[in-house]
């Protein structure tokens, strides 16, 4: 759930660093994310909905979660 997370503003109070540290990103950001964007209520708390909108941030997602970024690059190149 980090790349939802990465891809959207913050809100007030979040420090991305804080963020990156916390060991359980899906149920303290992401569920907090999902209830701001109000698709909590969508099937798995709407991460189809956040991902697609994140997935325009494509470039904060990669500033954010580097090196996750590059191994999901990897993947993908291995594919093709």
């Amino acid at each position: 759930e980090i790349f939802p997370v990465a891809g959207h503003d913050l809100s007030a109070g979040w420090k991305w660093q804080e963020i990156r540290a916390d060991g359980s990103v899906k149920n303290t950001y992401f569920k907090a994310l999902a209830e701001r964007e109000k698709t909590d209520g969508l099937p798995h708390q709407g991460r189809k909905k956040l991902m697609g909108a994140a997935m325009k941030n494509w470039n904060r997602i990669r500033t954010r979660c580097p090196e996750e970024t590059v191994q999901l690059t990897e993947r993908i190149k291995k594919l093709l």
